[in-house]
């Protein structure tokens, strides 16, 4: 990561300018989510990793309550910064929050958006001090990554088989209601309401069933079962879909949001885990029920998920998603506004592999512009990276994709 004098961050971090109308930063994402033109572009991250959360705003407040050996609780997204090992409670979800906020405020974002999984204390079982199984039976391990950062691995499922299935469900599907966790979760929206007011857009991620499924059967498994046997994949997703709708519900019910996110990968960069047609048949009437139980509660639904997804685009819009992110650079933006444009509010794009890694803030700034001349005419465009905002970005990249936003994103979009 490139150095970069406090002086200069605070000159430039501060270097704000202000759209034809003065919009609140909460008015600005409802107006992309709406697919009108707000003052301009509004800037956000799905996710904002502790290195970088670290070296935007100096250091980052740590929380007391290690985890012991053998005891639940680990922070799954957050691995490389003071909360590893941290109990999930009530306590260390405030801490991870008022840390996010001052990043959120610094870089002048819009929407505050975090993962609501990271803040709740669901069962797991160690294997050992380095690999756990979750809730769901996938299997999970710590170690270092090449950047010296410690970080948790999907290791693979353990519900390979009919007999795997059915003793898993002999002690029953798992509760959201179980361990506290709604009560934590919900804590901690109602708290980051408070702490941010009604000027950010608050975006609670969670996942929306699919991802669940995918991981306690694993890749192989999941997937030669869509052919020799459909059935166990859907009686999983049913019982998965069911647990994230009964803990988004609870969001609605409880904390009033505008938007839930949701995060469930299912594609590459080559294209989606599996043809369209399976898709359709035997993926999409579970999320479509998910999404559209959500809208009935009147509010906006967020999906993200990496890849390539032109093949099965059409099915989210059918399922009646809001908005889309990251919109990888695998897929041209471009396209996707002009087929779309009218359907779908665009989160994302600019390059998190590449530009942002080793790029120059000229070279952002020329991609930020290219983004917004394709996406931005008409409103319904979020800028962000294609991903996040991991810990091999560069400050100065980032600093300056954001600059551009508030540069060049002004409406009318020239």
């Amino acid at each position: 990561m490139s150095s970069f004098t406090k002086k200069q961050f605070i000159v430039k971090i501060y270097i704000k300018r202000e759209g034809k109308d003065g919009m609140k930063p909460k008015e600005r994402m409802l107006a992309a989510f709406e697919l009108r033109e707000p003052d301009r572009i509004p800037a956000a991250e799905l996710g904002i990793e502790g290195a970088i959360e670290k070296a935007i705003i100096g250091s980052l407040e740590e929380v007391k309550g290690r985890v012991e050996d053998g005891e639940a609780g680990v922070w799954l997204d957050k691995i490389d910064n003071p909360f590893w090992g941290v109990k999930r409670s009530k306590q260390a979800a405030e801490v991870y929050i008022r840390n996010l906020y001052k990043v959120v405020k610094r870089l002048d974002l819009d929407a505050l958006v975090f993962s609501v999984h990271s803040l709740m204390p669901f069962k797991q079982i160690y294997i050992d001090e380095n690999n756990w199984i979750d809730e769901w039976a996938a299997i999970w391990g710590k170690g270092m990554d090449g950047t010296g950062n410690m970080r948790v691995w999907y290791r693979g499922g353990t519900l390979k088989t009919e007999e795997d299935m059915e003793r898993f469900k002999e002690d029953g599907w798992p509760d959201p209601y179980e361990l506290g966790a709604i009560d934590t979760m919900v804590h901690a929206i109602k708290y980051c309401q408070r702490l941010a007011g009604d000027e950010l857009m608050i975006i609670p991620s969670i996942h929306d069933g699919w991802e669940f499924a995918l991981m306690a059967r694993g890749f192989e498994s999941f997937l030669m079962d869509l052919y020799k046997n459909p059935r166990l994949n859907e009686e999983l997703l049913e019982a998965t879909t069911r647990f994230n709708l009964e803990l988004a519900k609870a969001i609605v019910d409880e904390c009033k949001v505008d938007v839930i996110g949701g995060s469930d990968d299912i594609a590459d960069a080559r294209g989606p885990y599996m043809p369209p047609r399976l898709f359709y048949k035997h993926i999409l009437p579970y999320y479509k029920n998910y999404v559209q139980s959500l809208k009935k509660k009147g509010i906006f639904v967020m999906r993200h998920t990496d890849g390539n997804i032109l093949p099965i685009l059409d099915g989210f819009v059918e399922a009646g998603l809001d908005i889309l992110h990251p919109i990888e650079p695998v897929m041209d933006i471009g396209v996707v506004k002009e087929k779309y444009g009218d359907k779908l509010c665009l989160c994302g794009h600019i390059d998190c592999v590449q530009t942002l890694v080793f790029g120059t803030p000229e070279d952002v700034t020329n991609e930020v512009k290219q983004a917004i001349k394709k996406a931005a005419p008409g409103g319904g465009y979020i800028l962000g990276s294609s991903n996040s905002l991991h810990s091999s970005c560069k400050i100065e990249n980032i600093l300056a994709m954001f600059e551009a936003g508030k540069k060049y994103g002004c409406y009318p979009i020239e």
